[in-house]
C-alpha cells in the first residue's frame, strides 16, 4: 500500500496536480533560516548571512527595484543579504566577493542607500514573523566598499559596514501554480489509479 501511495504522489507531480516548486538560495556561505529581527542592532554577525522570504508571490502592482520596476502580473521570490555588527563595535567591517546562488534567475535587487525599496516592500515579501524596520540613512549599500553584480541565478555581493548595517533585498524568478489537468488527463489518471489499487489487492490476495 505504501508503494501505491508512493506512485500515486509520483503520478501527480508529473501531471502538475500538485506543485512543490520554490526558488530559494541554494549556495552561499551562510544561509539561515528567517531571523526574529533585521533592524538595525537586532541580527548581528560578522559575515554575511542570507536568508529567503516570501516565495511566489504574484505581482498586482509594478514592484520597483534597483533602475527599474519587475511589471505587475510576474512571479517572484524574495530573500535579504545583510552584514551587521553589534551596535557596540566601532570598526569597519568588509566581507567581499561573497557569491549567492539561487534555484531561479536574479530579477533584481533593493539597495539604495536609505532603504525606502526594501521598506516599502516588507509587507509584501518579508518573511513571516520577522521584524523589519522603515527607512534610515545607511540602511542599504552606501558605496563605501560596497557593491554586487549580478550573472544568471548568482550575485556576488560586496559588503563594508560600521554603524549601521547593510542589508539588500534580491528578487528572482518565482513559480506560478501549476496547470490543472485537462478533464480527459483526469479520467485517465483515475482509470489508472483504479487499476493500480486492483492490482495491488490482487497480490495481496494471491500471497495470503
Amino acid at each position: 500500500m505504501k508503494r501505491l501511495v508512493g506512485m500515486i504522489v509520483t503520478i501527480m507531480v508529473i501531471l502538475g496536480v500538485t506543485d512543490t516548486s520554490m526558488a530559494l538560495l541554494i549556495c552561499g556561505q551562510d544561509i539561515i533560516t528567517a531571523p526574529y529581527s533585521v533592524k538595525d542592532d537586532a541580527t548581528a554577525n560578522w559575515h554575511q548571512q542570507a536568508f529567503n522570504e516570501q516565495q511566489n508571490v504574484l505581482l498586482e502592482s509594478d514592484l520597483y527595484i534597483n533602475g527599474g520596476f519587475i511589471g505587475a502580473g510576474t512571479y517572484v521570490s524574495s530573500h535579504m543579504i545583510f552584514l551587521n555588527t553589534p551596535c557596540y563595535w566601532p570598526f569597519p567591517v568588509s566581507d567581499t566577493g561573497v557569491v549567492w546562488r539561487f534555484d531561479d534567475l536574479v530579477l533584481g535587487v533593493m539597495s539604495d542607500y536609505c532603504g525606502k525599496l526594501e521598506a516599502a516592500s516588507s509587507g509584501l515579501l518579508g518573511a513571516a514573523g520577522t521584524e523589519y524596520s522603515g527607512a534610515y540613512a545607511g540602511r542599504g549599500l552606501d558605496g563605501f566598499g560596497d557593491g554586487y553584480t549580478i550573472n544568471g541565478d548568482t550575485i556576488k555581493v560586496c559588503m563594508t559596514t560600521v554603524e549601521p548595517g547593510d542589508w539588500i533585498r534580491v528578487i528572482t524568478k518565482g513559480h506560478g501554480p501549476a496547470p490543472v489537468p485537462e478533464p480527459a488527463t483526469m479520467v485517465l489518471l483515475g482509470i489508472g489509479l483504479i487499476g493500480m489499487a486492483a492490482l495491488a489487492r490482487k497480490k495481496m490476495h494471491t500471497a495470503a
